[in-house]
């Protein structure tokens, strides 16, 4: 591995985060408005809605795998360096745990504390 292949995955990462800085701050303030809703709501069963997000950010993540290739004009046979197939993961990975921290409140709002 040379620092070229780790500055390029770097840069790649940074790229992709600077090109959607405004869909990161919707998500974030959507996080912090779903958070506020299930702490209004009264008493959420944080520990069993923790199990609901990772499991859908386990989905999210491995759903994302398919999609963000084609999103950017790709497709998996097109990536043919380890550090593409990284990048993926990665981004993926991220997308995962977005949707599992979104999850997370909404599971806490609708399980059961029993």
């Amino acid at each position: 591995m040379s620092f070229y292949e780790v500055w390029l995955a770097v840069n790649i990462v940074w790229e992709y985060l600077m090109a959607n800085l405004p869909v990161i701050i919707i998500l974030l303030v959507a996080i912090a408005f779903l958070f506020g809703i299930a702490v209004v709501k009264g008493s959420p069963a944080w520990r069993k809605g923790l199990r609901v997000g990772i499991l859908g950010g386990i989905v999210v993540a491995l759903v994302s795998i398919f999609i963000i290739p084609s999103v950017i004009d790709s497709k998996l046979s097109d990536l043919n360096y380890w550090v593409d197939w990284a990048n993926l993961f990665a981004i993926a990975g991220i997308w995962g745990a977005i949707g599992a921290v979104m999850l997370w409140p909404v599971g806490a709002m609708f399980v059961s504390r029993d």
